[in-house]
């Protein structure tokens, strides 16, 4: 039986106690190491290709889900790939923080990725990017070099657009939009460390305190070497507030010749679609509203390829499906019928 056709009417075991606490913390383990020995290759995908194909009726644009720390961390990744086909065609990890300066930068950075495993979404068949973040040209290097020759990222990403305090005053995140050419160094070190075995691209806001930067911004990413850039068109002051600035999206479709993810506001169908039309992205990634709504990527994929059929998901059983999975990646829970049958 399916994940989707068992709905929710399992009933969960939690685990108690010290017991349960050491059976939870021996599960994330295991998880956190699937797949890392597997004989086959990681899923990969050809990027530009892929997002070179025209969209429209019949046809949907690239799907991605987007990184977000505290929110589409592993398990809600792996509960979200659970739904079967039609949800999102590609996934990146949350940032993982590279620091200014390390004693021992190899073993900083085996650490600090250790965690990281391209093969985390592989039996159904998803990609998952590598996120990093850091100012250093050097050790942001090291960083993709290692994802991409050893742990085989199909692609490893540079947070440019983190807002938070905490990671801007070391100078990294969104920090790195008021100096473009220190951004190009660190795209240009990224791109030599990959080597040419994986794809570097940049996820980015609109600017730090304005956008008077956005444009020399995204000339930097592109004249470094990035495969492609993501767009969340909100400044690092804005943070979340206000409205996305689509605008901004089409202007750097205008202005590039690499593809231009579309990212901010797309909370429902309607939403992608519009995004789509307005801007003439290469991709959708979309963020919090897959949060909101883990049926989200699913409805758009239907909407784009089966506009004439009535959606006839069985929507409170298939979101209980998508909690159960969740409980189960991130606690260790098992259903009681599970537990007996085993």
């Amino acid at each position: 039986m399916s994940t989707l056709q068992q709905g929710c009417s399992p009933s969960l075991a939690a685990p108690n106690g010290r017991t349960g606490r050491k059976a939870i913390r021996k599960y994330k383990r295991l998880q956190g190491n699937l797949g890392t020995n597997s004989d086959q290759p990681p899923p990969r995908l050809d990027y530009v290709s892929r997002m070179q194909q025209p969209s429209g009726q019949g046809c949907c644009p690239l799907l991605m889900l987007a990184p977000m720390e505290n929110l589409a961390d592993r398990p809600f990744r792996r509960a979200l790939a659970s739904m079967g086909p039609g949800g999102f065609d590609e996934s990146c990890t949350e940032f993982m923080r590279i620091p200014g300066r390390a004693e021992r930068p190899n073993n900083a950075v085996r650490g600090i990725t250790s965690h990281y495993s391209a093969w985390e979404l592989a039996q159904q068949g998803r990609p998952l990017g590598a996120q990093i973040m850091g100012s250093d040209p050097g050790l942001l290097s090291l960083a993709a070099h290692h994802l991409a020759h050893v742990k085989q990222a199909p692609r490893v990403d540079l947070n440019c657009g983190c807002p938070a305090n905490i990671v801007t005053g070391h100078g990294a995140g969104s920090s790195l939009l008021r100096t473009p050419e220190l951004l190009q160094r660190c795209v240009q070190a990224m791109v030599d460390g990959a080597g040419g075995q994986t794809i570097v691209t940049v996820k980015l806001r609109s600017g730090f305190d304005d956008t008077s930067l956005f444009e020399e911004d995204l000339l930097a990413a592109q004249e470094a070497g990035a495969s492609f850039v993501t767009i969340h068109p909100r400044t690092k002051r804005q943070k979340y507030d206000g409205r996305a600035a689509w605008a901004l999206i089409a202007r750097a479709r205008q202005l590039l010749h690499i593809p231009v993810v579309g990212n901010g506001d797309v909370i429902n169908v309607e939403r992608a679609h519009q995004l789509l039309q307005e801007t003439n992205c290469s991709a959708i990634m979309v963020g919090r509203g897959a949060v909101q709504d883990p049926l989200l990527f699913h409805r758009i994929r239907f909407s784009f390829t089966e506009p004439d059929l009535p959606w006839e998901w069985e929507e409170p059983e298939a979101v209980c499906a998508f909690l159960r999975a969740y409980a189960e990646h991130a606690f260790g829970l098992v259903s009681s019928s599970s537990s007996s049958s085993s």
